[in-house]
């Protein structure tokens, strides 16, 4: 489900889009929608977006059968310090969320720290 930014009463969104109100979201909100774009961005035409599927839906059904929360890493991350990754089925793997957290945007594969 799709979560609105609510309007900011009496402001409106700059010279371009005078008519319509201007948009205030919170950080979570801003973060969730930042996300999305970067994804967008990283996904070249040639991905294979049921493969890509599938992973997802692998992090889910391991976090229902084990209790403990999994989520879908991007091993090369998609914007790094170094290097950026891609979104796709390749780049991704079900990792335990603590760990993708701990991991962060940043690409330890090299290091062999996160195996």
């Amino acid at each position: 489900m799709t979560q609105l930014c609510l309007p900011v009463e009496g402001e409106t969104a700059g010279p371009l889009f005078a008519h319509g109100p201007k948009l205030k979201c919170s950080h979570k909100q801003w973060r969730s929608r930042n996300y999305r774009r970067k994804v967008r961005q990283a996904t070249p035409p040639w991905a294979n977006k049921a493969a890509i599927r599938r992973i997802y839906k692998e992090a889910k059904i391991m976090t229902r059968a084990t209790g403990l929360v999994h989520s879908v890493d991007h091993i090369i991350p998609l914007r790094g310090e170094f290097v950026w990754g891609l979104h796709v089925e390749n780049n991704l793997r079900v990792v335990l969320h603590e760990d993708n957290m701990k991991k962060g945007n940043t690409y330890v594969e090299q290091f062999g720290l996160f195996e």
